[in-house]
């Protein structure tokens, strides 16, 4: 076998290892999840902020939801702008199971800041149903360089849910979620989103 067959063969198998599962899911028995990122005063919105589930066995990672405002060639409009900062409504499309955000990552050509280093935010998926996941804020925090000159120096991760703000936005986008069938994940009981 020539050297190039055996390279080609060992990417292809390489890029199918490193797959993402789709955050929209086409199947009868899809279930929704709202998920809101929010940048906190003093983010750039030029960087791109990600965060990333996967099914809590650990087996499949999927697509980040993923914001970046102000960038000019894939950016996203904010949604709204509040006390918290600005944010942007995710709607997915999910398997029905049980999943979790094990990762996010805040990123421009200056600077990356990422963490994996906090505990799993778990959801769980229902066919016909919609899982409000959450809001979630990147709060910068400044340190100072070599210089004495303030910098940024990293995100605090922090949940801020606002499911009436949330949903109304949400349903905006997709058409097919009904107040009756929404699930609040951060008590797991019905939610109120009138």
């Amino acid at each position: 076998m020539s050297k190039a067959f055996i390279t080609i063969v060992f990417f292809l198998m390489l890029n199918g290892c490193a797959s993402l599962e789709s955050i929209n899911y086409k199947g009868e028995d899809a279930g929704h999840a709202v998920l809101t990122t929010v940048l906190g005063r003093g983010s750039e919105t030029t960087a791109t902020y990600h965060i990333t589930i996967r099914e809590v066995s650990g087996q499949k990672t999927y697509e980040s939801f993923s914001y970046s405002p102000g960038n000019l060639f894939w950016g996203k409009p904010s949604d709204f702008s509040d006390s918290e900062g600005m944010g942007y409504v995710h709607v997915a499309t999910l398997k029905p199971g049980k999943y979790e955000i094990f990762s996010w990552t805040a990123l421009n050509n200056n600077w990356n800041a990422t963490s994996d280093e906090f505990p799993p935010y778990q959801f769980e998926i229902k066919s016909g149903q919609t899982t409000y996941v959450g809001a979630f804020a990147f709060k910068p925090f400044r340190g100072r360089n070599f210089f004495n000159i303030s910098v940024l120096a990293g995100f605090d991760f922090v949940p801020v849910p606002n499911i009436k703000r949330d949903m109304k936005i949400a349903k905006t986008k997709e058409s097919s979620i009904v107040d009756s069938l929404v699930i609040n994940a951060n008590n797991d009981t019905q939610a109120e989103t009138k």
